[in-house]
């Protein structure tokens, strides 16, 4: 390991998951991960399929993540991807890029939650929805008879809406208020209920959405999950009344906690508590490096985390301004 990075994992399929190293790449290629660094990479529509591919082996669930829901992600990345856990699946169910093959495949033998994720992917085909229909609960099903590939014959079946709302004028558009740092509770309130996931998840990241829909959406979807933990307006009490023990039960949300712009001791402590509760170094998501990092965790924990021997932690608190507070 050197001083330029926190962690360097071979590209591959380590041994963990039944295997040796796949002799995909050349031996001096590697995928080196640094908190933020290579997500922010991993999220870039115009990163080379190359590079995505290279950042699909990485441990950092998060980077996964991005990986998974990239739409310049090689489709053989994507169908491995399926397996490598229930959160990087179910943003692959939702990527334009996964063929329509693999779509049907998972339709008609769905996981649990597999039909909602498929269900909001853009390029589904009449294929995709029939198989998937075949299973899909009532929820899902109009979700599905939505989409604007669903079959003329099927759009009968959709179950009508219980309540038509009167049409609402919107004194500005939706992409207008979301990009405005000044936009009024109420503006963002309007646009809170969309079906669109990507303005939902816009509306979860913007610090003057209302309380009352930030702590709403932290039951939603996994991408509306990951945007609302980052908005430093949801309120720690929020985040920890949200979970059960364990606390935060996925491993890409602890994360995403870890890295928050604004935390008391208690919640960071929390963190590290719910991280140790979950398998500890056993996990591939570093959250002990990812609060080392942060220049929001506690002097007091900081302290704490000092004391530590693992080599990613120490590089992080060695970069870490607010270190030099804590000692």
């Amino acid at each position: 390991m050197t001083s330029s990075t926190t962690a360097r994992w071979q590209a591959g399929t380590p041994a963990s998951q039944g295997g040796r190293f796949r002799a995909q790449f050349r031996s001096a290629d590697e995928v080196e991960l640094r908190p933020g660094a290579d997500e922010a990479v991993a999220v870039n529509p115009a990163t080379p399929a190359k590079t995505l591919t290279r950042l699909s082996y990485a441990k950092d669930e998060l980077v996964r993540l991005a990986v998974a829901g990239n739409p310049n992600t090689p489709a053989a990345d994507l169908q491995r991807m399926l397996n490598r856990g229930r959160d990087v699946r179910a943003i692959v169910l939702g990527n334009p890029s996964l063929p329509e093959k693999d779509l049907v495949a998972v339709a008609r033998r769905p996981k649990d939650g597999d039909l909602r994720a498929l269900a909001q992917n853009p390029a589904l085909t009449a294929n995709v929805i029939r198989a998937a229909m075949e299973t899909a609960d009532s929820g899902v099903r109009n979700m599905l008879l939505s989409h604007r590939a669903a079959p003329a014959d099927l759009a009968a079946m959709r179950t009508p809406e219980q309540t038509v709302p009167a049409p609402v004028s919107f004194a500005r558009p939706a992409a207008e208020v979301v990009a405005d740092p000044n936009a009024t509770s109420d503006e963002l309130r309007n646009f809170a209920y969309t079906r669109d996931p990507a303005l939902r998840a816009k509306v979860a990241a913007h610090p003057n959405t209302p309380s009352r829909i930030l702590e709403g959406y932290l039951r939603l979807d996994q991408q509306t999950l990951l945007q609302v933990l980052r908005n430093p307006s949801l309120s720690e009490d929020a985040i920890i009344g949200r979970f059960s023990r364990p606390v935060i039960d996925t491993r890409s949300a602890l994360g995403v906690a870890a890295s928050r712009p604004q935390m008391s001791e208690r919640f960071a402590r929390f963190v590290l508590d719910s991280w140790t509760d979950q398998g500890g170094f056993q996990m591939v998501q570093r959250v002990p490096a990812l609060l080392a990092a942060n220049p929001a965790t506690p002097p007091s924990v900081l302290r704490d985390l000092a004391g530590w021997r693992e080599p990613e932690v120490r590089q992080a608190l060695a970069e870490n301004p607010a270190m030099r507070v804590a000692a």
